[in-house]
């Protein structure tokens, strides 16, 4: 039986099968948002964690809701204000800064312990309003609405008084327009409709972003170097091991 290392894998192509253990495994697609490959030359992520969670916890909605860092609406540290411009009418939110870059959102998490539709019953796919807005001094600049699917088992009516507590993780994978800069979030809690989130409490968001550097449409020479490296082929490998059905190349002497 053939040893389960990179060399014997059909995935596996050598740097130079005559002199160089190295190489590359190309199990997987050639894409700079490829975090198997680890390779942060391609890739940037961003973990942030947003909320609204009032020491009473109250249940606020029917309006827009800023977001902060910290997750407390009191006591908060001085913020950076933004005019209304995009129909948002809080000026509160404490941003962060995202350095420039093109930014995709590949995770939201959302955590309450109360959700509630803006009507007397819960649609099937009940959305939460989520919007990245741009803070510049005494404008801003909003994003694309991000429409987060929630569990329609974890949501209750408008007005419902009952604790969920629950987790929902949302992946949207082609959310775009993620503004760089001095970056916060809001929640459009304004909708009327059993579609729509309009009531919360103890709302916290965790937003996933990942910047992709470079074009991934590339010719092949180019896109070989985004595949994931392998430093030593001869003692390598993954629970993908398929061993090939080519001419086994001799081991070089390192």
């Amino acid at each position: 039986m053939v040893a389960r290392k990179c060399w014997n894998c059909q995935f596996f192509i050598a740097d130079d099968s005559e002199s160089s253990l190295a190489g590359i495994c190309v199990r997987k697609a050639p894409k700079g948002a490829d975090f198997s490959a680890f390779n942060l030359a391609n890739s940037y992520c961003y973990r942030i964690d947003f909320g609204h969670c009032l020491a009473a916890g109250t249940m606020v909605g029917d309006d827009i809701l800023p977001l902060h860092i910290d997750g407390n609406a009191d006591n908060m540290p001085p913020s950076c204000h933004a005019a209304d411009v995009t129909g948002m009418n809080e000026n509160d939110i404490l941003p962060f800064v995202l350095p420039n870059g093109n930014y995709y959102g590949v995770t939201f998490t959302v955590s309450a312990s109360r959700l509630n539709t803006g009507a007397g019953t819960v649609g099937l796919l009940p959305k939460l309003k989520l919007q990245p807005v741009r803070v510049m001094g005494d404008t801003q600049l909003g994003g694309d609405v991000l429409e987060l699917i929630m569990s329609a088992s974890h949501v209750q009516p408008h007005d419902t008084a009952t604790d969920d507590f629950s987790t929902i993780v949302c992946n949207i994978p082609n959310a775009s327009n993620i503004l760089t800069g001095l970056i916060g979030f809001r929640v459009d809690l304004s909708g009327t409709s059993p579609n729509y989130i309009s009531q919360v409490r103890n709302l916290k968001i965790g937003v996933e972003l990942s910047q992709v550097i470079g074009n991934d449409a590339v010719s092949p020479p180019t896109s070989k170097a985004k595949w994931a490296k392998i430093t030593d082929g001869s003692q390598q490998f993954c629970g993908d091991f398929k061993q090939t059905t080519l001419i086994i190349p001799v081991i070089p002497t390192p």
